[in-house]
C-alpha cells in the first residue's frame, strides 16, 4: 500500500494536481488531510481540541499568507533549473516571487529601502559587534533586499558581506533590475561550498 501510494502520489501531483489547483492550494489541502489524520489517532479530548485549534489558526495563517498582487504587472520571469522566478511591479514597490508565490522573498519601495518588515531590522546588524572590520554572510540571496537596506545605512564601511544562493539568476535579477555591482555584495552561487568553507 505504501509503494503504491507513493507511486501515485509522485505521479498525480505534477500531472493533476499542480496545473489545476496549483502548489498553493495543494498545501493547504494536503495540511488539512495530514491534521484531520492526527485528529483521528488523538484519543485524548483534550489534546484533540488543542491540536484542532492550532490547525485552525495555521490554516488561517496559510490561506492569507499570499501577497496582493492584483495592481501589479509582471516586469521581469525567468524559469532557473531551481525555480521560477518573477517580479511584480506596482505603484509603489517592487515584489520579487519566486514559483507559486506562497510569500515575498524580497520587497523593493520605490521611494527609499524601508520595506515595513522584517528585513528593515537587519539595519542594525553593524551594532552588533564592534570588532573591524566586519563580515557577513546572507544565506540566500533571494533579491536582495538586506543588502539594499545595509548600502542604505553606510553598512559596507564598517563590513564586508558575501551573499550565497544556490540560484545564480537570483544575482543576475538584481544586477539586471536594481543595483549593477549587486550592493558591494560578493556573490557565491555555490551554497554547500561556501557554508562549508566560511564556517
Amino acid at each position: 500500500v505504501s509503494t503504491v501510494g507513493s507511486i501515485v502520489g509522485s505521479v498525480l501531483t505534477p500531472i493533476v494536481f499542480y496545473p489545476s489547483i496549483g502548489s498553493h492550494a495543494l498545501f493547504i489541502a494536503t495540511s488539512v488531510l495530514m491534521m484531520s489524520l492526527v485528529l483521528i489517532i488523538l484519543e485524548n479530548n483534550r489534546l484533540r481540541y488543542i491540536f484542532l485549534l492550532l490547525a485552525i489558526i495555521l490554516l488561517a495563517m496559510g490561506l492569507n499568507f499570499k501577497p496582493n498582487l492584483e495592481n501589479s504587472k509582471i516586469v521581469y520571469a525567468k524559469e532557473t533549473p531551481y525555480q521560477v522566478i518573477r517580479v511584480f511591479e506596482s505603484e509603489t514597490q517592487f515584489d520579487v516571487i519566486y514559483n507559486e508565490g506562497l510569500g515575498v522573498q524580497s520587497v523593493y519601495p520605490k521611494n527609499g529601502p524601508w520595506t515595513g518588515r522584517y528585513w528593515d531590522w537587519m539595519a542594525m546588524t553593524p551594532m552588533i559587534s564592534t570588532k573591524f572590520p566586519q563580515s557577513a554572510t546572507v544565506i540566500g540571496f533571494a533579491g536582495g533586499a538586506v543588502p539594499r537596506i545595509w548600502d542604505e545605512v553606510d553598512a559596507f564601511d564598517q563590513m564586508s558581506v558575501t551573499g550565497v544562493d544556490i540560484d545564480p539568476a537570483s544575482f543576475e535579477l538584481v544586477k539586471e533590475l536594481f543595483s549593477d555591482n549587486l550592493y558591494g555584495v560578493t556573490p557565491v552561487s555555490s551554497g554547500l561550498v561556501s557554508v562549508t568553507s566560511i564556517s
